[in-house]
């Protein structure tokens, strides 16, 4: 399957910063495979959708994040009648900034990771509220380190994400 690349520079990006953030309630998914050189996260709130990354099927049900890197391709296969998720797409070198941030190691951890990143938490991040108003920059490097934060706890409990989920 040929994979479509687009560049964030590219993208349509209303606020013109290193964030598009993107509410998607009850439409039809991307069906074209593509690619990006930017880290875009994908969260699940309502509703399940299957997507294939890098070749291989995945299913995302309410509460699952899914982090992907720059160059990992993926597409949405199918999706629930109600589907309710959002996406958060960062540039590269403002992902790796808010990841210095984290001094933990992280940055290192999720690039050199060879599985895909996905992980459930039945907590929703409490900056979604207010981003789904109206987001600006400063909302999105906040979910980014909500996201951030509940991967750390969600990594330091280890006996509770599936041997499948972790990287």
């Amino acid at each position: 399957m040929n994979a479509v690349f687009y560049e964030f520079d590219k993208i349509i990006n209303i606020k013109k910063n290193a964030y598009v953030f993107q509410y998607v309630h009850s439409r039809k998914l991307s069906d074209i495979c593509h690619y990006h050189d930017f880290y875009e996260i994908i969260y699940v709130i309502e509703g399940q959708c299957e997507q294939e990354i890098n070749g291989e099927k995945t299913l995302m049900e309410k509460g699952d994040t899914l982090l992907l890197r720059p160059m990992e391709s993926h597409v949405f296969l199918s999706q629930s009648d109600y589907l309710e998720i959002l996406c958060l797409s960062v540039k590269k070198d403002e992902f790796a900034r808010v990841l210095d941030f984290y001094n933990t190691g992280l940055k290192d951890k999720i690039n050199a990771s060879p599985r895909k990143i996905l992980f459930s938490s039945d907590r929703k991040p409490p900056e979604l509220n207010s981003l789904l108003l109206s987001y600006d920059e400063n909302d999105c490097k906040l979910l980014l380190c909500a996201f951030l934060n509940m991967y750390l706890h969600m990594s330091k409990n280890k006996e509770k994400i599936p041997k499948s989920l972790l990287f």
